[in-house]
């Protein structure tokens, strides 16, 4: 009897050893079925949309889709840990109070009063963003939130980031707070509440249209909410600790790097000098958005041009694959330029294979500079 008392005691602390994460699936791990489509935020277990805004859950297990992991409809980002994360757009310049999307969950039991919890989450820009804010709020409240508009919900948060605006792509971001329960809260919703004419705002893409419309969307992952007490080991850094020798992105390879000006002129055949694709893929890496958005902002602000766009491969391999590769990267570059709202009637593209070097293909650096897409835009 004494040796069984001995070891239960033993057993004790350990137990009680870690505060406890009130987030119930603050990885975004657990869901009720894989997504298969954008706006399903539900389907991670303990999430849910407070208004009819439309955030979007992403996972590995979705594959090469619009909400997959690391690629997907807003760019390439790896979960920060596990399988999956959660997506928002916080804020929408066609719309500026009128739309935004928030995350609610349920705690899994009410904070106290006077006691003190630590609130963490990371967030990272979408490589196909085109504004940046500061605006990342949380609201606790004892009540689930309802709203039947999209609109912006006018309740003050309690934790506001004070920090720079977060135009980070390739890292994911650390936001922590301290905070002093004023007891029953029971509900926690992340977002943007700010009104429009306060928001700290940044434009990634210049020199758009007129009423063109710009998005800060935002990826989030390990959402976690603690009691703070002495002498204990955070729960929060157990469950959001990245798995030895994780990237917090991509290679050097998938890095977002600064594109110089992309000069275009009507009728002249131009070499996009920045484009890189998956080695022998067709999938574009984020390293080519900038160039390509400003291609895309020149044909938003010249509503009468057309593009031609033409893809080249060096000399390697089968002719009929180098074929089908060209086709199928112009074409990578046409979907892009489509997605970014350009009409697919300005749009015509086509893969030439090795033809056309404008290299010498018996050396590397020649190689490389065949491996090519070009453009020309047609002014009717």
């Amino acid at each position: 009897m004494r040796k069984f008392v001995r070891v239960f005691l033993l057993l004790i602390p350990f137990g009680n050893l870690a505060a406890q994460n009130l987030i119930y699936n603050g990885g975004f791990e657990v869901h009720s079925s894989v997504p298969k489509y954008q706006s399903q935020i539900k389907l991670a277990v303990g999430w849910f949309r407070p208004t009819r805004g439309t955030p979007d859950y992403f996972n590995r297990l979705s594959g090469k889709t619009k909400i997959g992991a690391p690629y997907n409809f807003m760019g390439y980002q790896q979960p920060r840990t596990g399988e999956g994360y959660g997506g928002f757009y916080l804020y929408e310049s066609a719309d500026l109070d009128g739309y935004r999307e928030y995350l609610s969950t349920k705690l899994k039991s009410t904070l106290e009063r006077g006691k003190q919890y630590q609130v963490k989450f990371y967030v990272s820009l979408a490589d196909y963003s085109e504004m940046a804010i500061s605006n990342i709020e949380v609201l606790f409240t004892p009540n689930e939130i309802k709203r039947d508009g999209s609109e912006r919900i006018p309740i003050k948060p309690q934790l506001k980031y004070t920090g720079d605006v977060i135009t980070d792509t390739a890292h994911w971001v650390e936001l922590l707070w301290t905070y002093t329960a004023k007891g029953n809260e029971q509900y926690m919703t992340i977002g943007n509440f700010e009104k429009a004419a306060q928001c700290n705002v940044t434009e990634l893409v210049h020199g758009l249209a007129k009423g063109i419309s710009l998005d800060a969307y935002y990826y989030i992952d390990d959402v976690c909410v603690e009691r703070l007490k002495q002498d204990t080991v955070c729960k929060c850094e157990q469950d959001t600790a990245r798995a030895p020798g994780a990237m917090h992105k991509k290679d050097t390879l998938h890095i977002r790097k600064k594109t110089e000006k992309l000069n275009i002129e009507p009728e002249q055949n131009i070499i996009l000098q920045h484009i890189y694709f998956e080695t022998n893929k067709s999938d574009l890496l984020p390293a080519s958005f900038q160039e390509l958005n400003q291609l895309v902002q020149y044909l938003k602000k010249n509503p009468k041009a057309a593009i031609e766009l033409s893809g080249y491969t060096d000399n390697t391999g089968r002719e009929s694959k180098n074929q089908k590769l060209s086709d199928a990267r112009a074409k990578a570059v046409a979907d892009y330029i489509k997605q970014k709202g350009i009409h697919e009637n300005r749009i015509t593209y086509k893969g030439y294979g090795s033809a056309n070097p404008i290299a010498d293909n018996t050396t590397k650096e020649g190689k490389a500079k065949n491996r090519r897409v070009e453009f020309t835009v047609h002014l009717n």
